[in-house]
């Protein structure tokens, strides 16, 4: 276990280093050529500007809240069965049914 977690704390440490690297890189390109770089921006926001970027988080959230209520109410409902069944004291789920009269054991003694 200590070999994973030293192997994993190694490659997060590589990444990290990696992008530091990537971050440094991209600033000195940027203060040696600032002119290709504010060009870029301005592209990038010209074209962001027809994505309807709102309206997609809107579908997204309204969806979202339309789904929420039949899985709150499943949900609710399958706590509601669970909840019963322990008062009854009928079968739990992790049990084995009473035999069938057809079964090899016989029928079920009261």
């Amino acid at each position: 276990m200590n070999a994973i977690e030293s192997s994993a704390s190694e490659m997060i440490d590589k990444l990290s280093q990696s992008a530091r690297d990537c971050y440094s890189s991209c600033e000195e390109h940027v203060r040696t050529q600032p002119m290709p770089a504010v060009l870029g921006a301005v592209a990038i926001g010209y074209v962001l500007r027809f994505i309807p970027i709102f309206a997609i988080f809107g579908i997204l959230l309204k969806l979202v809240l339309f789904l929420v209520k039949p899985a709150i109410l499943i949900f609710g409902a399958a706590k509601l069965r669970e909840m019963m069944q322990q008062q009854n004291g009928s079968n739990p789920q992790g049990s084995s049914p009473e035999p069938l009269v057809d079964s090899p054991q016989g029928p079920a003694v009261a």
